[in-house]
């Protein structure tokens, strides 16, 4: 009987905690007010008009807007093994090219 009390109480205990754990990191999505969130990437507004739907920007605004910040990240990449070694003293970079690039296909 002391063993199941034993065993009993332990699975509760973890059963507690790890839906505790569960609840702090869904928590952490919420938007809260005392924490300033980062500015969004991109906005897209859903225009009402005389009973039509619009997306403003357009879908291929939006799209080329991506592909240009996509573009920026790629372009600020060489960067990294040129820091001063100062900077970061412990980062051990070997430059190795694990993904081909391919070109963006105009539409």
């Amino acid at each position: 009987r002391k063993l199941d009390l034993i065993l009993h109480s332990q699975m509760r205990w973890i059963t507690a905690d790890s839906m505790e754990n569960f609840a702090n990191f869904m928590t952490k999505f919420l938007p809260n007010e005392s924490v300033q969130q980062p500015p969004p990437l991109m906005y897209i507004d859903l225009i009402a008009d005389q009973g039509q739907m619009y997306l403003d920007p357009e879908p291929e605004e939006y799209l080329h807007g991506y592909e240009r910040m996509l573009r920026e990240a790629i372009d600020s990449v060489p960067t990294v093994p040129a820091m001063e070694a100062e900077l970061v003293p412990f980062f051990e970079y070997r430059a190795e090219r694990r993904v081909q690039p391919t070109a963006v296909r105009a539409k």
